[in-house]
């Protein structure tokens, strides 16, 4: 296999065996763009976009260059100006590869336009798969983006992804709500396939006990942007609130990135441990050391629809645990809907602390209702999340 790639780190620690990244060759005015380096196209809202807020924190030099960046790359212009070409360099590396299969995700127009060139010159077989549903949120001013140029960036992302469809030999969705979703915008059938892990890696995990045996440990884990990490501080004050009424109830929050403000606030919860995530080794036995483990999502109504489509990637680790799991989020949001489908969790879909509470209170009273959720958990894992399921899929659909 091979990536072909433009950041700086690909982010995948060896695992092709022959790299391509793109240079200013294989760009329309690429030595300007480079000397620009304006190379951070956004992949998501979440990790680049910065918010007027933070712009008026830096000096004038500062505030230009992100003001630029807001007005230049997060709305997608400069795309439009630096679209993709094909060097003479890649053309060789490819023909000297020559792919029977070109992978494609998309999150960018300069990807999707580079895989409509690469089909066209080689003729392989052209495969999609995305995590989340990028064609409805990509430059729409969803992610505090400037809105300014919507009007033009948005039909050509419609356009654009309509041209990768017509032109996509295998599609694939990430869960059963997106396959669902893309048949009926894209007129196409997508075969669904799933966040997978081997029950294997669990079972061989040593149990990781943050908190005494006497106490209740809730343990939630992930990436908790801004949308997330307060729902912790709810989690917390329904831990204060049991703890009052009967035994003691902490929650462990295994951070793999949070910004400055929620860290300061959670170190300041008094019924809640944070610790940096120890990789997935370890966090396999954080989770099987848990009593209750909690997923919280996003209650903004924006971002609910941005992810609607998506699943979050600890969801089936989760259920790996065997521990009961609460949901705790925005009725629109892909795990709580996946979460209602299939019973594999408790779901809380109203931010309210009397509904999220009793439901803690019930998994630890109730060992019955916790032995039931623990079993459709199971269940749902057998049924749509084995590795070898799902490899089998995907090789499946492109022989």
């Amino acid at each position: 296999m091979a990536q072909i790639f433009c950041y700086d780190d690909n982010g995948d620690k060896g695992f092709f065996q022959r790299y391509y990244r793109i240079g200013k060759a294989e760009r329309r005015f690429g030595k300007l763009f480079f000397r620009l380096k304006t190379h951070e196209i956004p992949k998501s809202g979440f990790d680049i976009l910065k918010p007027p807020t933070e712009i008026r924190k830096h000096g004038l030099t500062e505030k230009i260059k992100l003001q630029a960046k807001r007005y230049l790359v997060d709305t997608g212009i400069v795309e439009l100006i630096f679209r993709p070409k094909m060097s003479s360099e890649m053309k060789t590396w490819i023909e000297k590869y020559y792919p029977q299969v070109i992978f494609v995700q998309g999150y960018n127009l300069y990807f999707v336009w580079l895989a409509l060139l690469l089909k066209k010159m080689t003729g392989a077989k052209l495969a999609f798969l995305t995590t989340d549903d990028w064609p409805s949120y990509l430059y729409s001013g969803m992610y505090e983006e400037p809105t300014l140029f919507r009007w033009l960036m948005r039909p050509i992302v419609k356009s654009s992804t309509q041209r990768l469809m017509n032109d996509v030999d295998v599609a694939f969705a990430f869960n059963s709500i997106m396959s669902q979703e893309y048949k009926s915008r894209y007129n196409k059938e997508f075969i669904t396939i799933n966040h997978a892990e081997e029950t294997e890696s669990f079972e061989n995990a040593l149990p990781q006990r943050y908190h005494p045996d006497n106490v209740v440990s809730i343990v939630s884990t992930g990436y908790f942007n801004k949308y997330r990490w307060p729902l912790l501080l709810d989690v917390d004050e329904c831990c204060r609130m049991l703890t009052e009424k009967r035994n003691p109830v902490r929650l462990l929050v295994i951070s793999s990135g949070m910004e400055k403000e929620g860290i300061a606030a959670l170190k300041n919860a008094k019924f809640t441990d944070i610790i940096p995530d120890p990789g997935n080794e370890l966090l396999r036995g954080y989770l099987k050391g848990a009593d209750i483990n909690i997923l919280a999502e996003t209650f903004d109504d924006r971002v609910a629809t941005a992810i609607s489509l998506s699943v979050s990637t600890k969801s089936h680790l989760f259920m790996l645990s065997q521990h009961p799991i609460i949901v705790y989020g925005h009725p629109n949001t892909g795990v709580v809907k996946y979460a209602k489908s299939e019973g594999w969790a408790s779901v809380v879909s109203k931010r309210d602390l009397s509904l999220l509470m009793n439901e803690m209170e019930i998994l630890i009273t109730n060992e019955d209702e916790a032995k039931r959720l623990t079993g459709c958990s199971k269940n749902t894992f057998e049924k749509y999340h084995s590795l070898s399921k799902n490899q089998k899929t995907l090789l499946d659909a492109l022989q």
